[in-house]
């Protein structure tokens, strides 16, 4: 059965613009793509040059007062415990305990430093303000060729006629 109005049904299409379906369609795959091309950016910049560990922090620099009390200081001149210093802080640096224990006191405690050195040089030793205690400034090097620059206090005693080490300490402000 079919009724005939007479009137014409129109049919109205609204279109998009095909950039739109496009976009639309395409969309969530590029920008998947972009994050994982960002992704593989921040690898590869990982990669080839990771983040460093925060410095550790540096002791202020000496002021001219203090200089000038170092330099007051009398130098040590006993070739026994000059030589003493040296090999006891040479073993010291390359965390060497056998080396350390023929030359620190009987009873004494010494903590290995958490790196290892190679000592470079003993420029200066001087007698500390302290009785019995000598300041040594020490150059040495790292297992990466990284150069050190140390004060190290060190309290000396004689036993039996004999210099021994009772004490190490490196950061003698501290």
């Amino acid at each position: 059965m079919s009724v005939d109005s007479g009137k014409r049904a129109t049919v109205r299409v609204a279109s998009m613009p095909m950039w739109r379906v496009r976009l639309a369609r395409e969309l969530p795959r590029r920008l998947v793509s972009v994050v994982a091309v960002a992704g593989l950016v921040a690898s590869a910049r990982y990669a080839l040059a990771p983040p460093r560990p925060a410095a550790a922090p540096v002791a202020p620099a000496a002021t001219q007062a203090d200089r000038a009390l170092l330099a007051e200081l009398p130098e040590v001149h006993e070739p026994v415990l000059v030589a003493l210093v040296r090999q006891a802080l040479s073993s010291y640096l390359a965390r060497s305990s056998s080396g350390l224990a023929a030359d620190v006191s009987h009873g004494a405690s010494v903590s290995l430093p958490v790196v290892r050195l190679q000592l470079q040089a003993v420029p200066r030793l001087q007698w500390g303000w302290r009785e019995g205690w000598v300041l040594a400034t020490a150059r040495a090097l790292d297992g990466r060729g990284v150069q050190w620059a140390l004060a190290c206090e060190l309290e000396v005693q004689r036993v039996r006629g004999r210099w021994e080490i009772a004490a190490i300490q490196t950061n003698p402000d501290g």
